[in-house]
């Protein structure tokens, strides 16, 4: 593994502005992810994708432990397409991801699997 990525720096932030700014479907998001990590192509990178069965929990849970106001129906509908999306991009686009569910197996767990995963790449 030359190349260390998360899910916020290779699929959030860049997904997000694709489909609300610009209207992108899945397969033009999952050949533009293809793409920047075909920039890496002297070397390989690994996605690291922290994902939730239950989407309008964790968000719900994030927004309260932030201080802010629950959810609207709309917003968790928009984060359920986006996991929908994530999902679609990971299977056609990234050729090295491990998904983790810290609220299955909890942090420390995930943190713990990722380190597995550096340090058996070493």
């Amino acid at each position: 593994m030359d190349y260390i990525l998360f899910d916020g720096s290779l699929l959030h932030h860049p997904l997000n502005d694709l489909i609300r700014n610009y209207g992108a479907t899945r397969e033009q998001v999952a050949a533009h992810v293809a793409m920047l990590l075909g920039c890496l192509k002297h070397g390989r990178a690994t996605v690291f994708y922290l994902s939730t069965g239950d989407v309008a929990g964790q968000l719900r849970l994030a927004r309260r432990n932030r201080g802010q106001t629950p959810p609207n129906p709309e917003t968790i509908a928009f984060w359920e397409r986006r996991k929908e999306l994530d999902r679609y991009v990971l299977e056609h686009a990234v050729p090295d991801c491990l998904v983790l569910d810290p609220s299955r197996i909890g942090y420390e767990a995930a943190l713990d699997r990722v380190i597995a995963a550096l340090l058996g790449s070493v």
